[in-house]
């Protein structure tokens, strides 16, 4: 789609959305042009190494892990359905763990290239297109995930609550989503780390959601929470002239590779451990993706 200005506006629940927001059949030609069919134009990353790869999969699993916590019981035989499930680790760590999954995208390209095994429980299709058919089944589900899909949608409400919809009583939902004008990026500003918000990209992104507000958006919702954390905070390197990957590209991979290192460093503690520093960092608002789990009301 067309380049356009775009304007920052604060919805009613407390995230800032851009404005104008584009049509449907816009959102479709962006994505149709550079989702995982499109290596050439996409802005993703192709292939992993084995250090990348394991670092998908400890995050997965701490979603996995982070479910049971939450429901309090065995997850084995309990049905999980994942919203963008994009190349498929999450479905592949609930499955490793015993549950039913399923799964939709846009596209099963990412799912082909990293979890090919997976394709016979993911359905390429519009999510929405996909919700109302389950819904019109009375299809129900214990757990629904959501990852870093909520900021890309024109209506995150609208997609939350239909995903309330088909989720059991008594179940839970999972939304992960980027931490954008977090405190750690506004002090970056403040004090001149860096010269712009780096992680306002319309029409990639539409929405921004932090700590403060994904909580108090996913309660109206029609839920309660009851667990959030974050992930590494790479952030943190903005404030260190020799590591900003924002006003130097280069120093990019390097903050990405230290990233990945520390993560699995402090996995090496165990799961308990390392979701409990992950709860601590969502806790004091920082995280470059935070996570919220909320059981249905």
């Amino acid at each position: 789609m067309a380049l356009k200005k775009f304007d920052q506006v604060t919805s009613e629940y407390g995230f800032i959305s851009a404005s104008p927001l584009p049509t449907a059949e816009e959102l479709t030609e962006h994505y149709s042009s550079k989702y995982y069919d499109a290596p050439k134009t996409a802005t993703y990353q192709t292939g992993y190494d084995g250090d990348e790869i394991a670092q998908k999969k400890l995050r997965a699993e701490l979603a996995v892990y982070a479910l049971q916590k939450a429901c309090g019981g065995d997850i084995k035989g309990k049905k999980l359905f994942e919203v963008g499930c994009g190349e498929g680790f999450i479905l592949k760590a609930a499955l490793d763990a015993g549950m039913q999954i399923a799964g939709v995208d846009f596209t099963d390209a990412g799912i082909m290239r990293m979890n090919p095994q997976l394709k016979p429980y993911v359905t390429a299709e519009n999510a929405y297109t996909h919700l109302d058919k389950l819904i019109a089944e009375g299809a129900q589900f214990d757990f629904c995930v959501i990852q870093n899909v909520l900021e890309h949608v024109i209506d995150p409400e609208s997609l939350l609550k239909s995903l309330r919809r088909i989720i059991a009583p008594n179940g839970f939902i999972l939304v992960n989503v980027p931490n954008d004008f977090s405190d750690l990026q506004k002090l970056a500003i403040e004090k001149g780390f860096i010269d712009r918000e780096f992680w306002f990209g319309p029409v990639e992104h539409l929405h921004y959601f932090n700590t403060d507000n994904l909580p108090k958006f996913v309660e109206d919702m029609g839920f309660t929470v009851c667990d959030a954390y974050g992930d590494f905070p790479i952030d943190f390197f903005l404030l260190n002239e020799h590591a900003n990957y924002v006003m130097d590209k280069s120093k990019g991979k390097a903050s990405h590779r230290a990233r990945i290192m520390l993560d699995l460093l402090m996995a090496k503690k165990g799961m308990s451990n390392y979701h409990k520093f992950c709860q601590a960092m969502s806790g004091v608002g920082i995280g470059r993706n935070i996570c919220v789990i909320a059981k249905v009301k």
